[in-house]
């Protein structure tokens, strides 16, 4: 082997080992609920998600530090039934929430 194939192949390694250890990490987090919290027997139409950017940190000895701003959207609406001549209700919420949170590692 080569001394110029050699030098490409050490760095190549380095460059994938320093990959691994990516000091900043910067996606987005999104998610709907698996289940329903709570039943509500007139609500065949429900519209909840949560949807937000996060930035991780990670620092020496194990310990990172991560922020997130979330946006939730939560609401329901009620179908109209036969026996009632009312109109649909609809009801939504809205939130945002910034969470920071202090991360150790043990592996």
């Amino acid at each position: 082997m080569s001394t110029r194939s050699k030098t490409l192949l050490l760095m190549g390694l380095a460059l994938t080992v320093t990959g691994w250890s990516q000091i900043l990490s910067i996606g987005v987090k999104a998610g709907t609920p698996a289940t329903n919290g709570f039943q509500s027997g007139s609500s065949p139409y429900q519209r909840r998600y949560t949807v937000g950017p996060t930035v991780e940190v990670r620092l020496p000895l194990h310990l990172s530090f991560e922020v997130d701003a979330l946006y939730r959207r939560e609401g329901e609406r009620a179908a109209v039934t036969p026996d009632t001549l009312t109109s649909p209700r609809q009801c939504s919420s809205s939130s945002a929430h910034m969470r920071m949170i202090g991360r150790y590692r043990s592996f």
